[in-house]
């Protein structure tokens, strides 16, 4: 019988208590579930650079010093969505902005958009293998 969850994930947030919660979830559905984190778009775009395997899972924050959430969609879409196309990349946000959901969900890579605040199911539910 098959894992009911996928192998690897991303997450990457500037703020270290999301890290820990959105990891501590991960550990709770499924602690075999390997996580690698980033704390910038800077370092996200290099652990992908030398990610194997490739994260089937990718949770990127918005809000970000520096680069956005925003630019790591960009650098992902050209970059890597083509050649990693069943990779889900889901945008976790504190943001309320109608904007940022139309912004983050003109770009085809993204799966789906979430506010922080429906984490818990949104998380079950989103590291389940489709069969």
């Amino acid at each position: 019988m098959g894992n009911e969850f996928i192998n690897n994930a991303l997450l990457i947030d500037d703020d270290p208590s999301c890290i820990f919660i959105l990891g501590e979830f991960i550990n709770l559905i499924d602690n075999t579930i390997k996580k690698k984190t980033a704390s910038s778009v800077e370092e996200a775009l290099s652990l992908l650079a030398e990610s194997s395997p490739f994260p089937e899972v990718i949770y990127v924050d918005l809000n970000m010093p520096i680069n956005s959430g925003f630019d790591f969609l960009e650098h992902y879409q050209v970059n890597y969505y083509s050649l990693y196309p069943a990779t889900k990349v889901f945008v976790l946000t504190s943001s309320f902005k109608p904007s940022d959901e139309v912004e983050s969900r003109s770009f085809r890579c993204v799966t789906e958009y979430k506010s922080k605040s429906e984490i818990d199911l949104f998380i079950k539910n989103s590291l389940r293998i489709e069969i």
